[in-house]
């Protein structure tokens, strides 16, 4: 029952006794102070010696789980690193510098002091900025269901890493297909397939590094999944349309001139490229597809090329909204939305009542109704032009003068005044039809009669 003494003696810290503890003394705490080695150098520019200010040196304990320790350089260039007992790897980080030499590999005892660890900084041009996979391998086509990550090169001209310091990781399709978080890994909808481009950029230098990817969709027997390409595909997946396990993929490509030719056929500007080739689905899958633009009144339909007699051949489609058409497809090919469309074209013209009062309503307009359905494959809205003569030649109205005009079915009237306002005369009429588009002009004439 005796007042004691303690000391405490720790690896990498200051020994400390503390004296005169009364007996029953309980939660004693004890600070201790670390011990620790001394790493001094500096950095600097050459030609001239310039020193460098604000430059991160870093210490990165080599071999264990210790963690890095990093201070700035101060004004004159100097910095002091305290470290405990260990081997460390010693670099300097600033941006668009490369050091000489890269890095300093030593080894730190508590207590010792180890001066001029210097290192030469020089600046450095980004040329270029390549993409690869941390685990190094190269791979043609990548799961959705899996995360992967990459990491960014910078080499100056002369091949040499480059520090960029911090990158801005970017994907070239939505956040709901895909994205790519700050460590450069990146996280796919397990719904979506197709290509997608990977960026890393550094804003400090409007450089930017990009790869390009394939993602590929795992099917088997039991899926039941609406794949999705980002770029206007979706593919429905019912269970066993594939006997057996599959990498499904999409491409997206330009549609070849030579398979543009047809003139019945307005064309999507891209195909898609579903594959592997040559896969027969078990059961029918649905292939949706954005129509071609300009084709809201005209039939949309869903189309795989056929390589034997190379063109095009529709599949029963259906329009399920004013931007998707679906199709029911047994096979793996080439796709594409195309519009049944007709060469320049004035058909189904039909003018009533014919003869007509002006007096009289008809289906909502005054006077004559005049119906007509417009085709053209060059042009979404070909020039339409209507004219109203009498029988010795004269123009009584101007309806329409190379009027931009819809394809599909119009309808216009005729209120029997004349272009003056004044209301006709009783008689017979030439209606004048002239519709025009890129490739061609046509002329059509029809006749009515005028009755008060």
């Amino acid at each position: 029952d005796v007042p004691y003494n303690l000391a405490i003696t720790k690896k990498g810290f200051f020994a400390q006794v503390i004296s005169e503890i009364q007996p029953g003394t309980q939660g004693l705490v004890v600070n201790l102070q670390r011990r620790y080695g001394v790493v001094k150098g500096e950095v600097y520019r050459n030609s001239p010696k310039t020193p460098l200010e604000s430059v991160k040196i870093v210490a990165v304990p080599n071999g264990s789980s210790g963690r890095p320790t990093s201070v700035l350089s101060n004004g004159d260039g100097t910095y002091q690193l305290f470290l405990i007992e260990d081997n460390y790897i010693i670099r300097p980080e600033f941006l668009l510098h490369r050091s000489e030499p890269p890095f300093v590999q030593l080894q730190v005892t508590e207590g010792d002091t180890i001066a001029n660890v210097d290192f030469i900084l020089e600046p450095q041009n980004v040329q270029t900025i390549a993409i690869q996979r941390t685990d190094q391998r190269v791979l043609p086509t990548i799961s959705n269901q899996e995360i992967h990550c990459y990491e960014a090169v910078a080499l100056d001209n002369q091949n040499r890493p480059v520090n960029i310091g911090p990158l801005e990781w970017s994907v070239d399709v939505s956040s709901q297909a895909a994205f790519m978080d700050s460590a450069g890994c990146l996280h796919l909808n397990p719904n979506f397939f197709g290509d997608l481009t990977i960026f890393a950029s550094v804003p400090e230098v409007n450089l930017q590094g990009q790869l390009s990817v394939e993602v590929f969709a795992p099917v088997d027997s039991t899926t039941e999944a609406r794949l999705f390409d980002d770029r206007g595909l979706q593919l429905e997946i019912i269970k066993n349309s594939v006997k057996s396990p599959k990498n499904l993929l999409v491409s997206r490509q330009p549609v070849a001139p030579a398979k543009k030719g047809r003139a019945e056929f307005f064309i999507s500007d891209s195909s898609y490229v579903l594959k592997p080739a040559g896969l027969v689905f078990n059961e029918p899958v649905n292939l949706y597809l954005i129509p071609p633009p300009n084709s809201e009144n005209q039939k949309v339909h869903i189309a795989r090329w056929d390589e034997r007699n190379n063109q095009w051949r529709p599949i029963v489609s259906t329009r399920t909204g004013a931007n998707q058409v679906r199709a029911p497809i047994q096979e793996t090919g080439e796709y594409v939305a195309l519009a049944i469309s007709k060469p320049l074209s004035l058909e189904n013209i039909r003018l009533t009542p014919n003869p007509f009062s002006p007096y009289q309503e008809t289906d909502g307009g005054q006077g004559l109704k005049i119906e007509f359905d417009l085709s053209s494959n060059t042009a979404p809205n070909p020039l339409f032009t209507a004219k109203i003569y009498n029988l010795e030649g004269n123009l009584v109205r101007v309806l329409h003068d190379q009027t931009p005009f819809p394809r599909g079915h119009s309808i216009i009237y005729w209120d029997g005044t004349t272009d003056s306002g004044a209301m006709a005369r009783n008689g017979r009429y030439i209606v004048r039809f002239i519709i025009e588009d890129p490739i061609e002009r046509k002329e059509i004439i029809k006749t009515v009669v005028l009755i008060k």
